[in-house]
């Protein structure tokens, strides 16, 4: 069965991604902000639903989507079972991203950060071929999913 055919892809939203990851398929590399945005990770299915996991980017909205999106697909290219956490899509946005969940913010920052819903975000990103995007590749992050979904299996 096809990654495709097991999402959720009829909205307008999907188009907008789908056109959005065509444009950054003409990339070398991700284009930055001058300033970080603030954002946080959620989940529509987490155990808690006020869990917010908060990290700075320098990356718009539709960029730093495209990038979860991207990570997370990469990860179920490993184990199609499994779903990342939120912690481990911000250590890998940390270790290849340029993103940071250490900062001291203040209470302006936090008020106007922008959700990403990992789930939303998985199923407006299927068929936009965000895995297929070169700047959004980087070397090494294959390590950490193996990991993460090696301790997973151990836990089952």
């Amino acid at each position: 069965m096809s990654k495709e055919a097991m999402c959720i892809n009829s909205s307008q939203t999907t188009k907008s991604r789908k056109e959005f990851v065509q444009s950054l398929m003409s990339l070398d590399e991700l284009k930055k902000l001058d300033d970080n945005h603030v954002y946080y990770l959620s989940h529509t299915y987490n155990n808690d639903p006020n869990r917010k996991v908060y990290f700075k980017a320098p990356y718009d909205l539709d960029t730093i989507n495209a990038v979860c999106a991207y990570i997370q697909f990469e990860c179920s290219e490993i184990e199609m079972s499994y779903s990342m956490d939120e912690s481990e899509v911000i250590e890998i946005l940390e270790k290849f991203y340029d993103c940071s969940s250490t900062f001291s913010a203040d209470n302006g920052d936090v008020k106007t950060a922008q959700n990403i819903n990992l789930y939303i975000n998985w199923e407006t990103h299927c068929g936009s071929n965000v895995q297929t995007v070169n700047s959004l590749k980087r070397k090494g992050m294959d390590k950490y999913f193996i990991r993460y979904v090696d301790s997973f299996k151990k836990a089952l």
